[in-house]
């Protein structure tokens, strides 16, 4: 089969944006990725054009604080594209997690210089207040609007706490883990001292996590390896709905919008998976006319002479 791919969520580093083992994808013949920056072939349908993504690093993106007295500048960093706070105030150790609440609210940003697992478990102490919301009623239009309006509050006020980055990149905090394939992933080359969301930080390390790991995909047998940005296919009921489908070709398909490459791999499974279908089918019909048995009864009496 050969599978046609059209997305943007392409590697930092120029790789498609998952790595599919050949044993996950046997009856893969031909897999073709198409950014949807690039123009695709004579014939072949493509979406329409979309906004580029917004880069991790905006050159002319700076953070300015006062420590000590004297005025500070980093480089912002921001894989999703957020603006640069622009009140910044440096709290440590002593910053208490309903202090950290209340500056979040006012729409301060706090910059860490404590020890790097104290602003973990403030971090974790903020998402504890902000908790799930009030249960929203109404259409399920005006639910998922609550919802994403919820989800959009969080990411805010979690954003605010803030974790400097010196060239490395590592992080310059007591405890601090190894960040360096993570940050990477993330924001690319860094240079220069810079600022990034603690937030995105831990989520950027738990996506290099995933990626070294992988994700388990019951519909291939195999693992998928997603690169940072990506939605990991890790609710796999959507993936299981195409894998049992029944598809109108096996010998081409095309993937638009691809993220990890999951279901280009299940598509290329198909010519496979009909072949399965087709042995099992015809295995229940043997052991249907077998009388419910598998092969040839056993002959248990002794031989006699004639």
């Amino acid at each position: 089969m050969t599978v046609w791919n059209f997305g943007r969520s392409l590697g930092r580093r120029g790789i498609a944006a998952a790595t599919v083992s050949p044993r996950s994808a046997p009856g893969l013949l031909e897999w073709i990725f198409i950014s949807t920056d690039m123009p695709a072939p004579v014939g072949i349908p493509t979406p329409g054009p979309k906004p580029s993504r917004t880069a991790a690093v905006d050159e002319r993106a700076l953070v300015s604080w006062i420590e000590a007295g004297v005025s500070m500048t980093a480089r912002w960093r921001s894989a999703n594209g957020r603006p640069a706070p622009t009140r910044i105030e440096v709290v440590s150790d002593s910053l208490t997690a309903d202090d950290a609440n209340k500056m979040a609210s006012q729409g301060i940003a706090m910059l860490w210089h404590g020890d790097f697992h104290n602003a973990r478990q403030i971090l974790n102490a903020l998402d504890r207040r902000i908790g799930a919301g009030k249960k929203s009623t109404g259409s399920p239009a005006d639910q998922f609007y609550r919802h994403r309006q919820s989800r959009s509050h969080r990411a805010r006020i979690l954003g605010l706490l803030l974790i400097p980055l010196a060239p490395g990149p590592v992080v310059p905090l007591r405890r601090a883990p190894d960040i360096r394939e993570a940050a990477a992933e993330a924001y690319g080359n860094i240079g220069e001292p810079s600022v990034a969301s603690l937030h995105e930080l831990v989520g950027a390390i738990g996506a290099d996590e995933w990626r070294r790991n992988g994700v388990h995909v019951n519909a291939l047998q195999g693992r998928i390896h997603p690169h940072y940005g990506t939605f990991f296919p890790t609710r796999s009921e959507y993936v299981d709905l195409v894998a049992a489908a029944a598809l109108p070709s096996d010998t081409l398909a095309f993937d638009v919008g691809t993220g990890t490459g999951v279901l280009t791999a299940v598509l290329a499974l198909s010519p496979t998976r009909m072949r399965r279908q087709w042995l099992t089918g015809l295995i229940k019909k043997v052991h249907t006319a077998s009388r419910g048995t598998y092969g040839s009864r056993r002959i248990n009496a002794e031989p006699q002479t004639a």
